[in-house]
């Protein structure tokens, strides 16, 4: 993958967190932070366990 692609899924990473926790009111305190946490395992497992390719 390259680092470009990885760059842009962190971005949309964040930005699903933000609107998750600040435009989404239907859930609970407790769901948001689940959802929150398996977005940044998310993130962990893009930066550590997929390569990148180098162009």
């Amino acid at each position: 993958m390259k680092n470009s692609t990885k760059e842009w899924i962190y971005i949309l990473l964040l930005a699903a967190i933000t609107v998750i926790h600040f435009f989404v009111d239907g859930l609970s305190e407790n769901s948001k932070a689940v959802i929150t946490i398996v977005i940044f395992l998310i993130a962990v497992v893009l930066k550590f366990v997929v390569k990148t390719k180098e162009d």
